[in-house]
């Protein structure tokens, strides 16, 4: 079975925009599709984007409900420590260094984000960095609605 790192914006969007891409894509795990490989630092920023004042004056959420959505996360997926260090002279925001340790610690196959950022990587040792909708069209099989 895959084994994938969910970058916080699919998390945060999938949440957030229930038909979208990432959506799709936590639909899929949730359908027992492939595993999620998580870590106590991606956990955490979960928990500290989906409290920021922007994001509460947009969506109609309270703490109770990120609490409840991290802890859903961190039930299910399969977590890391996301602490080996790591490093890519291609990385340009200190920030993804979480990921990417994510993905060294549970060795997994890859990287599903919307962060530009992360996607410049492309490939990162073994672990392919993708899109929703690239992982959605090519792993999964299925063309995004």
């Amino acid at each position: 079975m895959l084994r994938v790192v969910l970058d916080t914006s699919v998390y945060v969007s999938g949440f957030l925009v229930p038909h979208g891409l990432p959506a799709q894509v936590l639909d899929a795990w949730r359908a027992g599709r492939f595993t999620v490989l998580s870590s106590p630092d991606i956990l955490d920023e979960v928990r500290s984007t989906l409290r920021k004042r922007r994001i509460r004056r947009r969506y109609p959420i309270d703490d109770g409900d990120v609490d409840e959505y991290v802890a859903f996360i961190q039930k299910r997926s399969r977590l890391v420590d996301g602490t080996r260090p790591v490093f890519d002279p291609r990385l340009r925001d200190p920030d993804d260094l979480i990921i990417l340790a994510c993905a060294a610690d549970g060795d997994a196959d890859l990287i599903v984000t919307g962060d530009k950022d992360l996607l410049v990587l492309g490939l990162f040792h073994r672990t392919a960095v993708v899109t929703a909708r690239e992982f959605l069209e090519a792993y999964l099989s299925e063309p995004p609605i």
